[in-house]
């Protein structure tokens, strides 16, 4: 009797042959390259961000107006000051006195701010610093827009 036996035949695999060989894909150059150009656009970003936080760290302690918590409240839910009204459609209570610096928060029409302090004359127009009633917001108001 004759048997015929059947053999498994192995699967062929994905070698690529040795590391020598030319096979496709990048190169070990080119990747060397990317990383790189990785590693320099990391330094050039954590650069810029160190000269953003100390331009912002000089424009806190050199502009007129800029800290927004000149005075604070201490805690109290009351500040002393001079309590009025908004006449304006809108007012803007800005970081500094004059229209040239950011706005901080804007108020509509009847709702009430606390003045601190004299009016202070920027190019003719009288601006005087203001908070929330909660004093959890400071800046500076247009006095022709308030109530006397």
């Amino acid at each position: 009797m004759h048997h015929v036996y059947k053999t498994k035949h192995a699967k062929s695999s994905s070698y690529a042959g040795p590391i020598n060989s030319p096979r496709k894909g990048l190169s070990g150059e080119t990747i060397s390259a990317i990383w790189r150009y990785a590693l320099l656009v990391g330094v050039i970003l954590f650069i810029g961000g160190v000269i953003w936080f100390f331009v912002q760290l000089n424009l806190e302690q050199t502009s007129p107006g800029f800290q927004q918590n000149k005075y604070p409240n201490n805690g109290s839910s009351q500040i002393v000051g001079t309590t009025r009204a908004v006449t304006a459609p809108q007012l803007n209570m800005r970081s500094g006195p004059g229209p040239n610096y950011p706005v901080v928060r804007v108020f509509n029409r009847n709702e009430i701010v606390v003045s601190v302090g004299e009016p202070t004359n920027t190019n003719g127009e009288l601006w005087i610093r203001t908070a929330t009633r909660d004093g959890q917001v400071w800046g500076w108001t247009n006095r022709k827009y308030l109530s006397p």
